[in-house]
């Protein structure tokens, strides 16, 4: 009967580190993650203001020639 609680301690205790490790496993991809959304984040604000100046650049000829 000893053997069997002994198994069931180093059962329990295996476990913990799996747990310890999977929950910074999750940690480290939350990180990634946020890290990854911020950049995209970023990227996308430069894109569209570097598409509103070639619109205006685009534009601007066109209105100064028909005036």
């Amino acid at each position: 009967m000893g053997g069997g609680c002994r198994e069931g301690a180093q059962a329990i205790f295996l476990s913990t580190f799996v747990m310890i490790g999977q929950n910074r496993q999750s940690d480290f991809q939350q990180a990634k993650a946020d890290h990854d959304f911020t950049e995209q984040e970023l990227e996308l604000k430069t894109n569209t203001e570097l598409t509103r100046e070639i619109h205006t650049l685009t534009t601007e000829p066109a209105r100064s020639a028909a005036g």
